[in-house]
């Protein structure tokens, strides 16, 4: 399988062998000879950095190389997290943190220190409360021993390991305003409508997360916050997928189903198929709206809450596979969590077919 450039830029390079696991890294230092090599394939390395490679079921293979202690201040032990935003690339204000915390997670296994042959999995979350923020705890001792090392979030850091046994983490990343402040788990046109009566002083207008609307990052909520939450609303239903396709696996029962809403010829349909009895798919049409309603689901904080989550694997496990496709033909394709999403889609399914009998 061909490896992509890792979007992180993990201070690493890579390294050509059959991808592993999905979604885990393998580490290997580096020959310092390899990274003083000006030019790999075409990618120009700076001093005391590397490349790192990602394929395409998720895995990553990549080497390392520590940094040299010159100009390093950390104390032996130490991670220190600095969050600059992606749009601005300016450091992003400590101030926010208070009422939009932002968090990574980190899993890993190792081997057992006091027992060795042996290995645990471990997970930590890492919530900075400054920027940047130095955490006392030995992640670089983790990050070179493990050999499944995960971070968790929307964004990979870029990572440099000091030959002290410190380590930087520097994200490129935004504060993120879901817009939910009703607390039902999807955004949409309801938070606008409570927003709106919020700020006109209507009884029984309470916010659940007032902060989801903070849509300016000023710590208040006036009519610009509803300005940009209903130009968020529109610019949902302006770039909607047209169709999207869902594959899901696993669960107590080893279920195996996918389900595909489309539309075609001024029609709207689902199709919908067990793949565990090979009886073929089930077309049912549906109505435009019911197409609109699916379509414009909150898939983006499905999204994000998948991607900031721990993906603990466990035997009755459901996995999803999802592909969307856009008007332009592009398409996106995410292993988040769609229950919430199937369920909207069985539920038009059993109206449609209601309504045809």
């Amino acid at each position: 399988m061909r490896a992509k450039k890792l979007t992180a830029a993990l201070t690493a390079a890579l390294t050509a062998v059959i991808p592993f696991s999905s979604g885990s890294i393998r580490m290997t230092e580096l020959p310092a000879v390899c990274a003083e090599n000006a030019l790999y394939d075409s990618f120009i390395l700076p001093e005391n950095s590397g490349k790192a490679g990602k394929y395409d079921n998720g895995a990553a293979d990549a080497g390392f190389r520590l940094k040299k202690e010159a100009g390093n201040e950390l104390m032996p032990g130490t991670v220190r997290v600095t969050l600059f935003d992606c749009n601005t690339g300016k450091l992003i204000q400590a101030g926010l943190f208070e009422h939009h915390p932002w968090t990574f997670k980190v899993e890993y296994t190792i081997e057992n220190t006091d027992e060795p042959g042996t290995w645990s999995g471990k997970h930590k979350e890492f919530k900075p409360d400054s920027n940047p923020c130095i955490f006392d705890f030995d992640l670089a001792d983790c990050f070179i021993r493990s050999t499944d090392f995960q971070f968790y979030g929307a964004e990979q850091p870029e990572v440099t390991v000091y030959d002290n046994g410190s380590m930087d983490l520097v994200f490129n990343t935004k504060i993120r305003v879901s817009g939910n402040i009703n607390s039902d788990y999807e955004f949409n046109i309801a938070d606008a409508v409570t927003l709106h009566n919020w700020l006109l002083g209507k009884p029984d207008s309470g916010l659940k997360n007032w902060e989801q609307a903070d849509f300016n990052l000023d710590s208040r909520l006036d009519v610009f916050d509803l300005c940009l939450m209903r130009k968020s609303l529109v610019s949902r239903e302006e770039n909607a997928p047209v169709s999207l396709s869902i594959v899901w696996t696993g669960g107590f029962f080893g279920m195996h189903k996918a389900l595909k809403v489309y539309n075609k010829d001024d029609a709207y349909f689902i199709e919908y198929e067990d793949l565990n009895y090979g009886k073929g798919a089930v077309t049912i049409e549906i109505s435009e709206q019911d197409h609109h309603d699916i379509m414009t689901l909150d898939y983006d904080t499905m999204i994000d809450r998948y991607n900031i989550s721990l993906k603990q694997a466990f035997s009755d496990d459901i996995y999803y596979s999802t592909v969307f496709t856009y008007a332009d033909g592009s398409e996106v394709k995410t292993t988040a969590n769609m229950a919430s999403a199937v369920s909207r889609i069985e539920e038009a399914m059993r109206k449609n077919s209601a309504d045809m009998t």
